[in-house]
């Protein structure tokens, strides 16, 4: 979740905790019972989702790059987090948290700069393991069903991520929350 934006655990500390057998428990600040996160390295992740965020106001910008914008995105206080590419296209979502007001302004220059396309959408990621398997087209039918349109996907064995409409992430969040979740 730490990859898609939460504010948990960093995924490469956890890793790394993970090879060096140091053992992290996570739990709420002040309590010294209930519930809790533990990971190390004879713990073991079970098939299925563990987790469901949103990000609104998330710049995808997408084209032919020949330079990478890294640097100047990282100025603004974006924060890139999916990158695709192929031999036709390369896309950068950037979250834009961090940017004052959120503002897609400064990302709208950086696409224009490097001649690129901008979209101002959410995004919904679905974290867990196994998930290209057995929740990709389950989650592609829920959202078709719910009239919701995908403009983008990035999948991993470990996260599945959305890009939907301006304004729809919280009612997706809910949505697949609901459907993986409860």
């Amino acid at each position: 979740m730490a990859n898609a934006g939460a504010r948990v655990l960093n995924a490469q500390a956890v890793e790394f905790a993970k090879r060096a057998g140091i053992r992290i428990v996570a739990k709420k600040t002040g309590e010294t019972a209930g519930a809790k996160t533990e990971v190390s390295q004879s713990v073991t992740a079970s098939p299925g989702v563990v987790g469901v965020v949103g990000a609104a106001g998330v710049s995808r910008l997408r084209g032919t790059l020949a330079a990478l914008p890294n640097q100047e995105i990282a100025k603004l206080g974006g924060r890139p987090f999916v990158w695709n590419t192929s031999q036709e296209v390369d896309e950068i979502w950037v979250l834009r948290t961090e940017i004052p007001n959120r503002s897609v302004e400064p990302m709208l220059a950086i696409a224009s700069h490097f001649g690129l396309e901008h979209f101002d959408e959410d995004v919904v990621t679905v974290v867990g393991s196994e998930l290209i398997t057995s929740t990709l087209a389950r989650v592609r039918e829920l959202l078709s069903d719910n009239d919701i349109a995908v403009t983008a996907c990035s999948a991993t064995g470990t996260s599945l991520s959305f890009a939907v409409s301006r304004g729809e992430g919280e009612r997706v969040v809910i949505l697949v929350r609901n459907a993986l979740l409860d």
